[in-house]
């Protein structure tokens, strides 16, 4: 598992490598930068990103726009990384140009 999730990681690289430009244009949004690039990372890394477990909502690995407060105010973080049911960290994604 981990040589595959390293080489997966590789080719997620080079793919960002090869066509940097098109990753970096203003047209290039963020949800693309999720579905191509963000998702199959923390897949590569072996968190079950698609439920493929079939998990509860409860026990999810990773759970999208996730409801947390903090001092009193809701946020909604692209994606909350669980553990057992408990919220281990956060991922805010941003588009890639720059």
């Amino acid at each position: 598992m981990v040589v595959s999730g390293i080489s997966e990681i590789k080719k997620l690289v080079e793919k960002f490598d090869s066509n940097k430009h098109i990753y970096k244009s203003s047209s290039y949004n963020e949800e693309n930068t999720k579905i191509e690039f963000i998702n199959p990372l923390f897949k590569a890394l072996g968190w079950d990103i698609h439920n493929e477990k079939g998990s509860s909502v409860r026990f999810k690995d990773v759970v999208f726009e996730d409801t947390i407060h903090i001092n009193g105010k809701s946020k909604s973080p692209d994606y909350s990384f669980r553990c057992g049911g408990q919220k281990m960290f956060f991922v805010e994604a941003k588009k890639t140009n720059g």
